[in-house]
């Protein structure tokens, strides 16, 4: 199970750099001077990458506490 632990702790992992890289790139659209309808469209956009980076890191934990209660 050990496998399992480690590969749940890759996938967390992963979606912690996800979610951190779609608060950076929503950041540096906030402080850019652009027209309101242009930033939320950017915005927008970085929708998807948000909720995939969630979901991969949902799924790394749940792994995780698979391997924890079955080892």
């Amino acid at each position: 199970m050990h496998f399992l632990f480690y590969f749940g702790l890759a996938l967390a992992c992963t979606g912690l750099v996800g979610i951190i890289a779609a608060i950076v790139m929503a950041n540096s659209i906030r402080v850019r001077n652009q027209k309101r309808e242009d930033a939320k469209s950017n915005l927008e956009k970085l929708i998807p990458l948000n909720y995939a980076s969630l979901l991969v890191a949902v799924l790394g934990l749940c792994a995780m506490a698979v391997a924890v209660v079955l080892d």
